[in-house]
């Protein structure tokens, strides 16, 4: 936490009203000056350098990680100082293997590039079996062939079809034999 002469003077402050609250004694409170009318956003901001540009601030990499502020790879391993603290490796100490790329290619300050995309393959084209040509990829479906209707029916009995088809005949009957 940052702790500078305006925060040690509120909390003063804080302290000296409390206890007044508590005795029940009067406080004298002063008109607002340069003091009171400064915010937060009026002080300077302070910047923390990183010289190497491997993600560590230079007074961490000495004071707390023991790297070079000038080496974004201190320990030489391939991986960047403030990459081996995301990964919770020391930036100090060589890694034992240093870093592999799967498809073989050599690392960039300690990442692997992206390897190049595999061209898709083009498809083979679709044949449909009616020797239809395909529309988007997809054979039509096969418009259906007619059934042929008689041109003329005709009915055993000599009869008039009827829609294209015979009546059924009437039975005749079988005559009985005599005795």
């Amino acid at each position: 936490m940052l702790v500078n002469s305006r925060t040690v003077v509120r909390g003063i402050a804080i302290v000296v009203f409390a206890v007044a609250l508590a005795t029940g004694q009067s406080i004298a409170v002063a008109e607002s000056g340069p003091i009171a009318t400064k915010g937060i956003a009026d002080l300077p901001t302070q910047q923390r350098p990183d010289r190497d540009g491997d993600g560590l601030f230079d007074d961490d990499e000495t004071d707390v990680y023991g790297t070079d502020p000038d080496n974004p790879d201190s320990d030489g391993d391939g991986a960047d100082d403030g990459q081996e603290v995301y990964d919770g490796t020391d930036p100090s100490i060589p890694a034992e293997s240093p870093v592999q790329c799967p498809d073989g290619a050599t690392p960039v300050g300690g990442f692997c590039p992206t390897p190049t995309p595999t061209p898709i393959p083009t498809p083979t084209p679709v044949q449909c079996p009616d020797g239809a040509t395909p529309k988007g990829g997809f054979c039509p479906t096969p418009t259906p062939k007619p059934i042929p209707t008689p041109t003329s029916v005709k009915c055993p009995d000599g009869a008039t079809p009827v829609n294209g088809f015979c009546a059924t005949p009437t039975a005749k009957p079988i005559p009985t034999p005599k005795p």
